[in-house]
């Protein structure tokens, strides 16, 4: 099924109040959000949400307009059916350890403060809302630890 932007929850949500079974699949990301690093859920398929109708069951002009659903995505006049094996696989998928914002050396740029507009070298964490880097400056390499706010990868 297609949902309207960014309505991939409410679609869930009101099809499964409906008695409808949904699996909307996730993955962890790290994100900054007030200069604190956060893992943060996002659908797998931005847009889509999987789920299991009975034709004989269910009414389509109702679940067609259910909040948050755009519509059903069909192969010709046939609704698009996949398989279970493919649906267990994806579900896999939610199990997996969150997607890291940055990597050890992983380029990035410094975006504020006095070192602002030069390349570094992502090192490691430090804490919630600092990181490592390594700079190169004036010919020496130089470990700072920045607030996260200050550095974007590359």
């Amino acid at each position: 099924m297609r949902t309207k932007f960014k309505q991939e929850d409410r679609a869930e949500r009101e099809l499964s109040q409906q008695g409808i079974e949904c699996f909307l699949p996730k993955y962890k990301i790290e994100k900054f959000v007030k200069r604190k690093k956060i893992i943060s859920e996002e659908p797998l398929f931005t847009q889509y949400i999987f789920v299991l109708i009975d034709s004989r069951k269910n009414n389509w002009t109702s679940i067609k307009s259910t909040r948050g659903v755009s519509n059903i995505v069909v192969f010709g006049s046939h609704p698009s059916i996949i398989h279970e094996d493919v649906i267990s696989e994806i579900r896999k998928l939610e199990s997996l350890p969150p997607v890291p914002l940055l990597k050890a050396g992983q380029t990035v740029k410094i975006v504020d403060g006095p070192f602002k507009g030069l390349d570094a070298i992502y090192k490691a964490p430090d804490g919630a809302a600092r990181s490592l880097i390594l700079i190169n400056f004036i010919q020496n390499n130089q470990n700072l630890i920045i607030d996260n706010n200050s550095i974007q990868p590359l």
